[in-house]
């Protein structure tokens, strides 16, 4: 069971970027590594120039698309 303190970003990153650490965390558990590592490749590359997305600012970080 995560901490207070993990549970409250876990929480703020949800709303505001969209992702969640302790979803992460269970991915990993239950899938493994590779396959997390494959997911978050996939949904974080640019399909326009193969570029890495921020989650942060929701846009690639070579061509700054959205």
């Amino acid at each position: 069971m995560p901490c207070n303190r993990l549970k409250k970003l876990d929480t703020r990153y949800r709303k505001k970027y969209g992702m969640s650490m302790i979803e992460n965390l269970t991915e990993i558990k239950e899938k493994g590594m590779d396959s997390f590592i494959a997911n978050q490749t996939a949904k974080y590359t640019c399909p326009t120039c193969g570029g890495l997305i921020c989650v942060h600012r929701g846009r690639c970080l070579t061509c700054k698309k959205e």
